[in-house]
């Protein structure tokens, strides 16, 4: 059965070969699979999970700005202040 159009792809961002180097060459051994897999945890990293800074802003206080409870989900929007460094 063909399910093609049951699926929408519509803002899915284009992922690139997983057994292909960003430079081009082809992985081809168990050796390159692992230097891929390397790679892709870089990429990862880098544009979807985002790094820690190097110096890490104390919390100075928390705050519950708005809540709300629907069907048995709590949405709430909560304002964070850090300390700011000079």
């Amino acid at each position: 059965k063909d399910v093609s159009s049951l699926v929408s792809h519509a803002g899915m961002a284009d992922l690139p070969p997983l057994l292909e180097f960003s430079n081009g060459s082809a992985v081809t051994t168990k050796q390159a699979l692992n230097e891929r897999r390397e790679e892709i945890k870089h990429l990862l990293t880098k544009y979807y999970y985002g790094t820690f800074p190097s110096t890490v802003p104390t919390l100075v206080s928390s705050a519950i700005i708005n809540s709300t409870t629907s069907r048995g989900v709590v949405d709430s929007f909560i304002q964070l202040n850090f300390q700011v460094s000079p």
